[in-house]
């Protein structure tokens, strides 16, 4: 989430003015699917092969991309029911402190 607010380059409060809180949800979704790093790749290829880390690969990413698909159809389809009368602020702002 940090990369992502550095890459928009915005602040945390100012989030929800660049990118949707659908896309904020499928982006997370997709982020905790695919291959953290490169050297997970690398060992993997080490440990077990070329072909068994490209097939881990691809099907890591096959998943985070039917993940993120399935999350984002479910969200555009429930869209105006509760999250749209609690407002951005309930899901994606920090509580005030009083």
């Amino acid at each position: 989430m940090i990369m992502m607010l550095q890459a928009l380059g915005v602040e945390y409060k100012n989030l929800l003015t660049v990118i949707s809180r659908e896309q904020i949800l499928v982006f997370t979704v997709f982020v905790s699917f695919f291959i953290p790093c490169l050297s997970t790749f690398a060992i993997l290829w080490k440990e077990t092969g070329k072909k068994i880390a490209f097939l881990s690969a691809g099907l890591s990413i096959a998943v985070a991309i039917a993940a993120s698909l399935v999350v984002r159809l479910i969200s555009k389809s429930i869209r105006g029911l509760s999250v749209s009368s609690l407002g951005s602020e309930a899901f994606f702002l920090p509580p005030k402190r009083w």
